[in-house]
């Protein structure tokens, strides 16, 4: 067993180490709990991330700069035809 601190301040008003050493901490529950492996790490950090409402999420999106883009049902059935795409794989992409 692993016993995790309560932090005393949020996030949001403490400095950089600590919120580097908040993540590496995170980071290592992650690990124990999913596994050592990258792949395994991956899975874990997106369902954490799918976990969180749709404006959240968003939010940590832009402020990591990673661009989200949203594809219509006409480009998806375009995409399937040009580009050979199963309906599954598809799903997953607009999700």
């Amino acid at each position: 067993m692993t016993s995790t601190p309560k932090a005393s301040k949020e996030s949001t008003n403490v400095c950089n180490k600590t919120i580097n050493r908040r993540n590496k901490h995170l980071l290592s529950q992650i690990q124990v709990s999913s596994g050592s492996s990258t792949a395994a790490t991956g899975v874990q950090t997106r369902k954490i991330i799918k976990s969180l409402d749709e404006d959240t999420r968003r939010d940590i999106l832009n402020e990591a700069n990673i661009e989200s883009i949203e594809i219509g049902p006409a480009q998806m059935v375009a995409m399937k035809s040009d580009l050979g795409i199963p309906w599954e794989k598809l799903k997953s992409m607009s999700r």
